[in-house]
Parts: structure tokens; C-alpha cells; sequence
């Protein structure tokens, strides 16, 4: 049969993966956090600041392989899904920037 190899669950690597990906995801929901509390201040929508939470609350739950760790990012991704059919008044390219996190790259 092949020479190929189990996948080894217990390995060191993989925490070590784990807890980069974490503390780039934290830093990230705590960037957005920040953001969307001064946005918040000035009157603007709370999207972010509770985006930013979700991320953080994510980066946790990576970290501790959790087993609600999917069904809590596919509800923040359902979340952004929806903040962005509200928020956007055109079907199409908007909403595309909007949902994968890209606007940096879109310009109007």
C-alpha cells in the first residue's frame, strides 16, 4: 500500500502551528476591536468592535481545540455575511470586498 504515513494527531508542530495561528488571530480581532470601539465613538456601526470580539473569542477557541471551534466561525462569517447585505446597496462587487475582508483593494 504507499509509504504513506498516519497523520500524527499528537505532534508538537502542530500546537506549535496552532498557537502562531492563535496569537495572529488574536492580534487581528484585538486590532479590529480597537477600531470599531474608536468607530463606535464617533457614532459609526458596532460591526467591527463585535467582529473584533468574535475574533478574539475565535483565537481562544483555536487555541484550546474546542469543538464549538467551526460552528462559532461559520456563525461570525454568517454575521459578516449578512452586516454586508445591510450594509451594501449594490449585489456584486461591494459586497465581494465586503465579505472576504479585501476592501483595502476595492476603491469607489
Amino acid at each position: 500500500m504507499g509509504g504513506a504515513q498516519p497523520a500524527d494527531h499528537h505532534s508538537p508542530l502542530g500546537g506549535v502551528y496552532r498557537a502562531i495561528f492563535s496569537i495572529i488571530s488574536l492580534a487581528v480581532g484585538l486590532a479590529l476591536a480597537y477600531g470599531g470601539l474608536k468607530l463606535l465613538m464617533l457614532g459609526g456601526s458596532a460591526y467591527y468592535l463585535l467582529a473584533g470580539l468574535a475574533y478574539c473569542a475565535l483565537a481562544v477557541l483555536v487555541f484550546l481545540k474546542h469543538r464549538a471551534t467551526l460552528l462559532a466561525a461559520v456563525a461570525v462569517f454568517a454575521a459578516t455575511f449578512v452586516w454586508a447585505l445591510c450594509d451594501t446597496s449594490e449585489i456584486g462587487y461591494w459586497l465581494f470586498c465586503r465579505v472576504w475582508l479585501s476592501r483595502p483593494f476595492c476603491s469607489r
